[in-house]
C-alpha cells in the first residue's frame, strides 16, 4: 500500500514535465547567494568569499538562458603569516545556463564571466593598508534546478573559477589564479511568460 502512495508522489516531485518548463521568450528575475571557503591552501588559515545579487535573464531557447546582473561581494582572508584582509566590492556578471532534460528537477550547466572592483582594508605585520582591486574572471558550473511552480525555480550549483585576473592599485601588482569556486544558490521568477 505504501508503494502505491509513494509512486504518485515521486512522479509529482521529479517527472511532471507539464508542471514547469522554461520557454523561449521567457524573462526571468533571479536573486543569488554565493559562498565559498578555501581551507586547502597551506599559505592561509582561511579565505571566505560571499556574494549576493540580482540578475535578469532571457530564454533564447526553451532550455537556454543568458543572464546579466550585479552583486555585492564580501571577502575575508587570513594568512599563516601576519597578513589579514577584509574587503567589500561590487561585481557584474553574465551567465549562460543550459538546462538538460525536462521535468520539475533539471540538471544544468553554466558558463560565467564577470568583472568588478573591491575595496580592501589589509593588515600586514601590524601595519594597516587600504587598497582598491579590479578583477575579471571566467568560470563554469553545474547544478540542479527544481521548479517549485510554473514560474518559480530554485537552483543550487557548484561553480569553479577557471581564470581570475586581479590588479591591485595600491601595490601595482597583478595576480592570476584558478581555483575551486563555491556553492551558489538562486531563486528565479519568470515574470514575463509568453501565452500558452
Amino acid at each position: 500500500m505504501r508503494t502505491l502512495l509513494l509512486l504518485p508522489a515521486i512522479y509529482l516531485l521529479f517527472c511532471d514535465g507539464l508542471f514547469a518548463q522554461p520557454q523561449k521568450g521567457d524573462i526571468i528575475l533571479n536573486g543569488h547567494l554565493y559562498g565559498s571557503m578555501d581551507i586547502l591552501n597551506p599559505n592561509q588559515r582561511y579565505q571566505i568569499t560571499t556574494r549576493s545579487g540580482i540578475s535578469f535573464g532571457y530564454f533564447f531557447r526553451d532550455n537556454f538562458s543568458l543572464d546579466a546582473g550585479t552583486g555585492l561581494d564580501g571577502y575575508f582572508y587570513e594568512g599563516t603569516n601576519s597578513f589579514q584582509s577584509r574587503s567589500l566590492g561590487l561585481s557584474s556578471q553574465v551567465t549562460g545556463t543550459l538546462y538538460l532534460g525536462r521535468g520539475k528537477l533539471q540538471p544544468f550547466l553554466r558558463a560565467i564571466g564577470g568583472a568588478g572592483s573591491q575595496w580592501a582594508v589589509e593588515t600586514r605585520d601590524g601595519v594597516l593598508y587600504r587598497s582598491q582591486q579590479e578583477f575579471i574572471g571566467l568560470g563554469t558550473g553545474f547544478g540542479l534546478a527544481y521548479w517549485l511552480s510554473h514560474q518559480v525555480v530554485a537552483r543550487a550549483s557548484l561553480n569553479i573559477n577557471v581564470y581570475e585576473h586581479t590588479f591591485d592599485r595600491a601595490t601595482n601588482s597583478t595576480e592570476i589564479e584558478n581555483n575551486f569556486g563555491g556553492l551558489y544558490w538562486s531563486l528565479g521568477y519568470i515574470w514575463s511568460r509568453r501565452s500558452q
